[in-house]
């Protein structure tokens, strides 16, 4: 009977493989002057409904909404504000016709957390159960390096266990399945944290596995400490973990270094005569991923720019620029600028800046102006307190004119060429070519060429020696 009320209580998502859950590449800007940091990450997730960023003020949990900052990339960021010393955080995301995930803020303390130091998981509405302690209107999580925190809210009345001299009992469940449980799998085992009490049955409060639907199926591997918060209406449970991965069958599917795992709270009401198990209430519960999250700005330093380049090939011109960042912060500032002239923002071109991460433009074909002998300026800020900078001497011309002005005149020993010097390019901006290359060729067309060679003067000596009957000449001006 406890296995068919547990496992009809929640359903996973299946998702890609991800950095924690649906939150891919977290990772940080430095800590601004004014004490706030940013997260960003790819969710690659469509028609998201809540996008939480969660932390502790100090007096409870508080939420910030992460907002797309690229569509592209399915980039998301949010703010927080952040003491010196750094905080930890929590995440959550919902998208519709999904269920929530939750990775819950971790608790530091002794004892089981106050209702301040947990983190929801989902509220429930209220009178789902005609009694006030059946009908659960909060499910909470959160978690230490040894041990569980699961609690649930209801309207009020306590946590009772039996009434009527003990012809009628309540259960309190706080469920864990595999993330990739089939509701509807009469296989599926689960475990929860139990808050019931039936002296003749041998059952008491404690951590359960369930693998069946008979009582002879609910197996106790544990304790769990647990405490009532009459004020807040909150009944608190905690278990080690390693109760749980004692169990083969829990060790089995959980992952440590990346551990996950459905999460639901119901209720069930007992009766001896007729023997008889009947749901109050369920919540929606959710996928929770009890991974530590945490952020310190301290020793934070300039990131560094390095291999500064121009690009121009293949009908395509961008800047790019290597970032590397010792604390492995995303920068939020990233820019190319030319004095006197344009500026131009720059975008990862991966995502994981514990390494080198290239950042470029985006193609700037038909939107670069013409400059000739000048500097790009790269500079990247991670906190927008400290910048680093890297120079790029630089020209981009779109075209060259055709050589004027060119004069055969014959001299003794051969022919000299002169011609005027190009000073301006197609688009009438000013230019200094590098240099000027001869050419000639039989072929008035030039449809083959032999290259006499190449001078920064404005004139050439051809001698007799090089001389043919019939020869055609050509001057380019090259910038290079």
């Amino acid at each position: 009977m406890f296995r068919q009320l547990a496992v009809m209580a929640f359903a996973t998502t299946a998702l890609g493989a991800v950095s924690i859950g649906p939150w891919q590449n977290i990772r940080f800007s430095g800590m601004t002057a004014a004490g706030q940091c940013y997260l960003r990450n790819e969710i690659s997730v469509d028609n998201i409904t809540t996008n939480e960023i969660l932390y502790h003020n100090g007096t409870s949990v508080v939420t910030t909404q992460q907002i797309l900052q690229n569509e592209q990339t399915d980039t998301y960021q949010g703010m927080f504000p952040t003491p010196s010393q750094g905080r930890n955080l929590g995440l959550k995301l919902q998208a519709v016709g999904s269920h929530l995930n939750v990775v819950p803020l971790p608790y530091t303390g002794t004892g089981l957390p106050a209702f301040n130091q947990l983190t929801t998981v989902n509220t429930d509405p209220q009178d789902m159960a005609l009694t006030n302690y059946m009908d659960i209107t909060r499910e909470m999580f959160s978690f230490s390096g040894t041990k569980f925190y699961a609690a649930m809210q209801n309207r009020g009345g306590g946590f009772p266990t039996s009434i009527n001299f003990g012809t009628t009992y309540f259960s309190y469940m706080c469920v864990i399945a595999p993330p990739g449980a089939d509701p509807a799998d009469p296989n599926v085992v689960v475990w929860a944290f139990n808050y019931m009490n039936v002296p003749l049955g041998g059952i008491t409060p404690g951590l359960y596995k369930i693998t069946g639907t008979g009582t002879d199926d609910l197996i106790r591997i544990g304790n769990i400490d647990s405490s009532i918060d009459a004020t807040n209406n909150l009944l608190t449970m905690s278990c080690n973990i390693a109760d749980l991965l004692a169990d083969d069958d829990f060790a089995a599917w959980y992952n440590p270094v990346a551990p996950s795992f459905g999460f639901a709270c119901l209720t069930s009401r007992t009766t001896v005569i007729p023997f008889e198990t009947v749901t109050q209430d369920q919540t929606l519960g959710g996928k929770i991923h009890p991974v530590q999250l945490s952020y310190n700005p301290v020793g934070n330093q300039a990131p560094v720019l390095s291999n500064p380049v121009l690009h121009n090939s293949a009908g395509s011109v961008w800047f790019e620029v290597s970032y590397t960042d010792a604390q492995g912060n995303f920068p939020l500032d990233a820019s190319v600028s030319i004095p006197g002239g344009q500026s131009f923002q720059l975008f990862p071109q991966s995502f994981d800046h514990t390494q080198s991460v290239i950042y470029r433009t985006a193609d700037l074909t038909g939107q670069l102006n013409e400059y000739d002998n000048t500097t790009a300026v790269f500079t990247c800020s991670d906190d927008l307190i400290s910048y680093a900078t890297a120079e790029l001497p630089f020209f981009y011309i779109l075209g060259l004119p055709v050589v004027q002005s060119v004069q055969i005149l014959p001299e003794p020993g051969g022919l000299m060429l002169r011609w005027s010097q190009v000073t301006i390019s197609e688009l009438g901006n000013p230019v200094t070519v590098s240099h000027y290359r001869l050419e000639s060729s039989a072929y008035p067309d030039f449809i083959s060429y032999t290259t006499l060679g190449e001078t920064i003067n404005t004139d050439w000596q051809i001698p007799v020696q090089q001389q043919t009957d019939s020869c055609f000449y050509r001057i380019v001006a090259v910038k290079q």
